[in-house]
């Protein structure tokens, strides 16, 4: 007799919504995005590649034959009791060349499409996994003007703000950016501009309103695609 296995069910993610009163409520995720299968090696993968993307490949050393100077022979080349040497540019003499040094060279890398998704995907959902996703609730960014207000905010919340990410919609909460880009610990991204790098070293990742509504809507659209 054959017996199947009961698949069980993965726990929807969730997140905690912070009202500007500091207030908590519990909200599900979803979206896909937070609850994919997390892919580690995707997401390293991905990391490298940033890294390797933002180096800029600008450090440049002189070789012995780009060095201005005497060409005349050190010494004799016999008779001396020393090693024979032709010139005073040569990498073992002070002010010489230097020997293999590094040139100037591209170490950008290259990802498709998928892939960048899919290190997003992973990203999101461990950090959902790991609570570390907090929504901003419908009011919040139209009554937060100040960045004493958001401290006070997650501090009655009892959120700490160490290392936080925080995605925002640039254009229609302007002034909620204004308030808050100044905070110590407290990293604001756009909807466009978050990656899974930022998402990955941050310890909190905090979506507004009309951020995450347009940040979802971003990668809903390009994952059909």
């Amino acid at each position: 007799m054959v017996t199947s296995k009961k698949q069980t069910k993965q726990k929807e993610a969730t997140a905690r919504v912070v009202s500007p009163a500091g207030s908590v409520k519990e909200a599900s995720l979803t979206s896909p995005l937070f609850n994919a299968e997390v892919n580690l090696s995707m997401l390293a993968q991905y990391i490298r590649v940033y890294m390797a993307n933002a180096r800029q490949g600008t450090a440049s050393t002189k070789d012995r034959s780009q060095i201005i100077g005497t060409t005349k022979k050190v010494y004799k080349q016999k008779g001396t009791g020393n090693a024979r040497h032709g010139s005073m540019k040569a990498p073992i003499y002070v002010g010489g060349g230097v020997a293999g040094g590094p040139k100037p060279r591209d170490y950008s890398l290259g990802l498709s499409k998928k892939q960048k998704i899919v290190a997003m995907q992973s990203a999101l959902s461990q950090a959902a996994k790991a609570d570390k996703i907090v929504q901003l609730s419908k009011d919040f960014a139209s009554s937060v003007t100040k960045s004493k207000q958001f401290v006070t905010a997650f501090a009655q919340a009892k959120i700490p703000t160490r290392s936080t990410l925080l995605v925002v919609d640039s254009q229609q909460e302007a002034a909620f950016v204004k308030a808050v880009r100044n905070i110590a610990d407290v990293t604001v991204a756009t909807q466009e501009t978050v990656n899974p790098y930022l998402i990955a070293r941050a310890h909190l990742v905090a979506f507004s309103d009309m951020g995450f509504e347009q940040f979802v809507k971003r990668f809903t659209t390009a994952h059909s695609l």
